[in-house]
């Protein structure tokens, strides 16, 4: 089965996908969008395993890359990539043809890895990282702390980035020390030690996070200029990624990675415009149903899968409508198609040889469950 990406320009080189069945033979079908949106979540989510590069779980349950150094520097080439697909999947958002040839990677990294990242400069993000200042390697630890809402890390950071320090600040540096939070201070120290204690601990924390973002960024910039033949090197380096440094970090996050914001997924359920009648009022009470489960019950992992079922991507794409159309079939069980993306329902009361039922509000959400969550969710119809 062969993928349409065949659209492409100085900064959307072609992707073409070939789908094999089971006999590794081509399938002679056409993805229309789904199947890819689907593998490139599923290829970025096996990315961010945690026991594939280093990868391990925050407290969020979103993606942090951990390990050492040296580790990270095994896979800098891996993350590169992972920027790339990144920025693949945002610029996709401006397509003309937009949903069948647009995608996310599914909503593995915080967006404080952004925030991080939007930190550097072009200049900043082509250096090599080990030659990267301990300034600007202490402006992204600040991104960090930030979004973790640590105010000790925060207030360590500050300090490390003061130009001088008065008695409280060093009073402030030694209560770290004291409290256990580092090694004990000798007497007589100077304020440069405490300094390089301070980054010291701090790298401890951040190093790995800090080496991750800053390939990662490296290969998002890298990706702005493919195939950009037509300036100076200089201008090819910050064509496109001036753009992001004053871009929202939520805002790139959404398109880039989709969201699993249950507002957001529950308004973009909507009744296809073209349903009158009866049948309107049956659905519509159906998508009630739904969204108030999505909005009041559904956890994380459950609308993660359904929105692989229903788009092929574990994200939803900022500004994505689904859309709700009439089943032909008397079956009361939902039919997804990721590639429109649409979700077909019967419109009236139905039961099936299974016993699955759509007739009321328990009935139909157990049916609808068994279909979108689980073994169900992804490489659904196309």
């Amino acid at each position: 089965m062969k993928s349409p990406q065949t659209w492409h320009n100085d900064n959307f080189p072609i992707i073409s996908l070939t789908f094999l069945r089971d006999n590794m033979a081509n399938d002679p079908g056409i993805d229309a969008g789904g199947l890819t949106r689907d593998y490139l979540d599923d290829l970025f989510g096996g990315l961010t395993k945690e026991d594939v590069h280093g990868f391990e779980p925050n407290s969020t349950g979103l993606a942090w890359v951990g390990g050492q150094k040296t580790e990270n520097m095994r896979y800098e080439e891996t993350y590169q990539r992972m920027g790339k697909l990144l920025m693949y999947c945002y610029l996709s958002n401006f397509n003309d043809d937009h949903w069948s040839r647009s995608a996310a990677t599914g909503l593995y990294l915080d967006p404080s890895v952004f925030a991080a990242a939007f930190a550097l400069d072009p200049d900043q993000i082509l250096e090599d990282y080990g030659k990267l200042s301990e300034e600007i390697r202490l402006a992204m630890s600040l991104r960090f702390a930030e979004a973790e809402n640590n105010p000790k890390s925060i207030e360590a950071i500050q300090l490390c980035r003061k130009a001088s320090w008065d008695d409280d600040d060093i009073a402030i540096a030694n209560a770290y020390y004291s409290a256990g939070m580092l090694m004990n201070l000798t007497e007589g120290e100077e304020r440069a030690e405490l300094i390089d204690y301070l980054i010291g601990a701090l790298g401890g924390a951040y190093e790995a996070r800090l080496h991750f973002t800053h390939t990662l960024a490296k290969g998002m910039l890298a990706y702005c200029d493919v195939g950009n033949t037509t300036s100076t090197p200089e201008a090819q380096e910050t064509k496109w990624f001036n753009t992001f440094l004053a871009m929202d970090v939520a805002e790139f996050s959404n398109k880039a990675q989709g969201s699993v914001d249950k507002e957001k997924i529950a308004t973009a359920i909507q009744l296809h415009g073209d349903v009158w009648g009866s049948e309107q009022t049956f659905l519509n009470k159906r998508i009630q149903w739904l969204q108030g489960w999505i909005q009041s019950e559904a956890t994380e992992q459950e609308l993660r899968e359904m929105l692989k079922y229903l788009t092929g991507s574990t994200g939803l794409k900022q500004g994505l409508k689904i859309e709700v159309r009439v089943r032909d079939e008397a079956d009361p069980s939902p039919d997804a198609h990721s590639c429109g993306p649409f979700l077909d329902l019967y419109p009236k009361n139905a039961t099936n040889a299974a016993g699955l039922s759509n007739k009321n509000k328990q009935a139909f959400l157990f049916a609808f469950k068994l279909s979108a969550l689980g073994d169900a969710a992804g490489f659904s119809d196309a």
